[in-house]
């Protein structure tokens, strides 16, 4: 414990040591947009975007306390998204939290195909009224390639590392052997309680039912991976790294068991790279958190720690605190 009086620090987080830069997007502007110019994204090589669910539900761009947030407004009709933008001049893009689909696509939401016991379900599929909640005009689909249906809820599931990847690599593809085969829900002995927080608190940190945005349907992007036009080698190129754990009889669609992706990596050639997590890093043990970070930075990204990289080198937006 620090001696009374001394002053309390938290734990230095997992970008520590990392040059990077923190865009808030809460700014009180009236078009939560101008927090975020392309401007000021197009000075990074890298973004990591945080949006939590809570916060992707917000709709007051001037409400006091619980502000829309910047990826929710733009993404609504008629209106530029600049994450998007970014992305098609070539930035990279990691996508963090099941905020991230739920402020792309909730405006899009069609209730009908809802089903409360698994969350919000967003399909590719046309509804009744000939219209798709997911289609190439969304980030989602478009950018992360998450294309045929997807559900934002809660579970209890094991977040685990896909057995795809347990072969060896196949063509252009990285090495993941070093990933955690499993991302653990924090307990008193991965996280002890930080100094910051009371004791009281504690059923609020040690959380077992977390928000998350899984794949509930089939997924496959396959691409042409010869560069010779007279061959044609048809791979995967969207890999899931991170699937919920089956059994899945609280998962939609009820009573199947197949391993529910929650992460993924686009490498394909039709668009820039992009990583989709539907989870919070803020939800997994820190050890865990640590080194999927690292992963993604180091062995995906090419950065290091304590490196003398440009301090744009990273910027990271758009988690509404707890």
């Amino acid at each position: 414990p620090a001696p009374t009086g001394a002053p309390v620090s938290s734990t230095p987080g997992i970008f520590a040591g990392y040059a990077f830069d923190t865009l808030g997007t809460r700014q009180g502007y009236e078009n939560p947009s101008h927090a975020v110019p392309l401007f000021d994204l197009g000075q990074y090589r890298h973004v990591i975007w945080m949006v939590d669910l809570d916060g992707a539900l917000a709709t007051d761009p001037l409400h006091a306390a619980r502000p829309v947030t910047a990826l929710r407004y733009m993404s609504q009709a008629g209106r530029a998204n600049v994450l998007s933008a970014y992305l098609g001049l070539g930035g990279k893009v990691w996508m963090v939290g099941a905020g991230g689909p739920m402020a792309d696509l909730f405006d899009r939401n069609r209730t009908s195909n809802d089903q409360g016991l698994f969350g919000v379900v967003f399909s590719s599929t046309l509804g009744p009224t000939g219209t798709t909640e997911l289609d190439p005009t969304r980030l989602t689909y478009e950018r992360f390639h998450w294309k045929s249906e997807l559900v934002v809820g809660r579970a209890t599931n094991a977040i685990v590392r896909s057995t795809s990847l347990d072969r060896a690599p196949g063509p252009g593809q990285p090495d993941y052997s070093t990933l955690p085969t499993q991302l653990r829900r924090r307990t008193p002995a991965t996280d002890p309680l930080p100094p910051t927080r009371a004791a009281s608190s504690s059923s609020s940190f040690y959380v077992n039912r977390i928000d998350l945005a899984y794949l509930s349907q089939a997924n496959s992007i396959l691409e042409d991976v010869d560069p010779d036009p007279s061959v044609v080698n048809e791979q995967s190129v969207l890999d899931t790294l991170y699937a919920l754990d089956a059994p899945a009889g609280n998962l939609h669609p009820s009573g199947d068991t197949f391993p529910r992706p929650v992460m993924t990596y686009y490498r394909g050639s039709t668009g820039p790279a992009a990583i989709l997590t539907g989870f919070g890093l803020w939800d997994v043990a820190r050890p865990d958190a640590q080194a999927l970070a690292d992963f993604v930075l180091q062995d995906l990204w090419g950065l290091s720690r304590q490196s003398k990289l440009p301090r744009r080198a990273v910027a990271l937006a758009e988690r509404r605190p707890r």
